[in-house]
């Protein structure tokens, strides 16, 4: 799209993924952030290469988890969240083409942080919490059904 609110959009959404990643990026579990810069009305982010297999392409290949799969998986996969809590973000697009198992450790690494949000420091109110959203973020079946209305 070439609309300049839209462009306006996708820069502030960039700019808070490259900001988060530099903030966060220094940790196993989050891809490290090397460079980003915009071109052209083009955003780049140069980032550290993760090779292995996303839990999509997993579970595609080996079918779904077994009860065992899954304590396993959360197991692995709280850790991080609390990591990226802990720094005050919000990743808001937790879904299994964003998490990789990564090939040289095994380890999870979550990637995509282009829909982040902050944590605010003060408590909002009421009337904030419930205020419409101007877009809707995440994706439709992995987003909850609040968000997906516009009212997180």
């Amino acid at each position: 799209a070439t609309a300049p609110h839209v462009l306006d959009m996708a820069r502030e959404l960039f700019k808070r993924e490259a900001e988060t990643l530099g903030r966060i990026g220094n940790h196993p579990p989050v891809p490290r952030l090397l460079d980003y810069f915009e071109a052209n009305q083009e955003f780049y982010l140069v980032q550290e290469y993760v090779s292995g297999s996303t839990l999509q392409q997993i579970i595609k290949k080996d079918g779904q988890f077994t009860e065992h799969g899954v304590k396993q998986f959360l197991s692995e996969i709280l850790p991080v969240l609390e990591y990226i809590h802990s720094n005050r973000v919000i990743h808001r697009d937790i879904k299994p083409a964003n998490i990789i198992r990564r090939a040289q450790d095994l380890k999870l690494v979550l990637i995509d942080f282009g829909a982040v949000k902050y944590q605010q420091q003060s408590q909002t109110s009421a009337s904030e919490q419930t205020a419409f959203t101007s877009y809707a973020i995440g994706t439709p079946g992995f987003a909850p059904p609040e968000q997906v209305a516009m009212r997180p």
